[in-house]
C-alpha cells in the first residue's frame, strides 16, 4: 500500500486490520509523491511493551545492568586470551549499578591488536536471564524484554576460565549517563 508524506506515525496494517507496524518515513526523490519505497518500525513484544508503558505512566523505563563491553569476537579473543570466544566482555562497572552489586568484574588490563586498544580481564557474559547472547546487541535485547525491578541470573566466564552464575536486580535506565569505571 502507499505511503505518503505526512503519513509518519500512522499504522501500518495486514489484509487481516492488524497493526504490524508504525510508519517512519518513504523514500524521497526530490518529488512530492509516493515513488514506492516506505519504511516502517515493527511491532513486536518491545514495542507493546513501550506502548503500553506510555499509555499507563506517560514514561518508558528501560532496564538497566550498569556496564560498558562489546561483543567478543576472534580477533579480541585471541589477542586478550579469553577463555570464551563468544558472549560480551565487560570492560567497565557503573558505580554502585546492578552489575557491580552483583558482583561482575570489568576490565583490569589492556591489550594491543593490529593498532586496536582493547581493555581485557573481565568477565565475559554468556547468558542471562536463560537467553545466550553472542553480541553486545543482544544482551540489550535481552535487558529490554526483561525490564526493570526482575531478578536475572547472569552466567559468565571468569578471567580464570571458571564459570559463575550471578544474580542480579536490573533497575531502571537513568535518565544522564553514570560514570563507568574500568581498570584500564
Amino acid at each position: 500500500a502507499a505511503v505518503n508524506h505526512g503519513n509518519s506515525g500512522g499504522p501500518l496494517v495486514d489484509r487481516q486490520g492488524r497493526v504490524i507496524g508504525v510508519n517512519a518515513q518513504i523514500a524521497d526523490s526530490g518529488v512530492d509523491a509516493n515513488v514506492g519505497v516506505a519504511f516502517a518500525i515493527p511491532v513486536d513484544a518491545s514495542t507493546v511493551r513501550v506502548i503500553d508503558q506510555l499509555k499507563g505512566t506517560g514514561r518508558v523505563s528501560h532496564a538497566w545492568l550498569g556496564i560498558s563491553g562489546g561483543t567478543v569476537d576472534d580477533r579480541i579473543a585471541s589477542a586478550g586470551g579469553l577463555k570464551a570466544d563468544h558472549g560480551v566482555l565487560v570492560v567497565g562497572l557503573a558505580q554502585g549499578g546492578p552489575a557491580q552489586e552483583a558482583g561482575l568484574r570489568g576490565g583490569s588490563r589492556a591489550v594491543r591488536s593490529e593498532g586496536s586498544d582493547y581493555c581485557v580481564g573481565g568477565d565475559i557474559i554468556t547468558s542471562i536471564a536463560g537467553t545466550e547472547v553472542d553480541s553486545m546487541s543482544e544482551l540489550q535485547d535481552t535487558l529490554e524484554s526483561t525490564g526493570p525491578g526482575k531478578t536475572v541470573t547472569i552466567r559468565v566466564v571468569r578471567s580464570d576460565g571458571s564459570t559463575a552464575d550471578l544474580e542480579a536486580t536490573l533497575s531502571s535506565q537513568p535518565s544522564t549517563a553514570p560514570q563507568v569505571t574500568s581498570a584500564c
